[in-house]
């Protein structure tokens, strides 16, 4: 997908242009299947260096990665933070500890 493109090289252009070194580790390519959220999320978690912070593309991944990180027992946004690009109005009118991009 184009956009998806689109948004990894935007990711990366700002690690570059704040000097910031790229781990390949931190950028996973996912799908919408069910569980996937988890996987992903499971994986940054169990990584030597977790990340701080985990960016989804997919709303639907982005609600499994908060349902995990429940189950795990890991405080958003205290110890990762979400952000996710979203169509659903309906997601910025829940109080979560989530940081949503409405794209038109």
């Amino acid at each position: 997908m184009l956009i998806c493109k689109t948004r990894i090289e935007g990711y990366k252009v700002a690690l570059q242009k704040h000097e910031i070194e790229i781990n390949e580790d931190y950028i996973v390519h996912s799908t919408i299947s069910n569980n996937e959220g988890t996987k992903v999320f499971n994986y940054f978690m169990d990584l030597p260096n977790p990340p701080d912070g985990i960016f989804s593309i997919l709303h639907r991944n982005a609600v499994e990665m908060m349902r995990t990180a429940l189950i795990r027992g890991i405080k958003i946004p205290d110890e990762v933070a979400l952000v996710m690009i979203c169509l659903l109005n309906i997601l910025s009118h829940l109080s979560l500890f989530l940081i949503i991009f409405r794209q038109k």
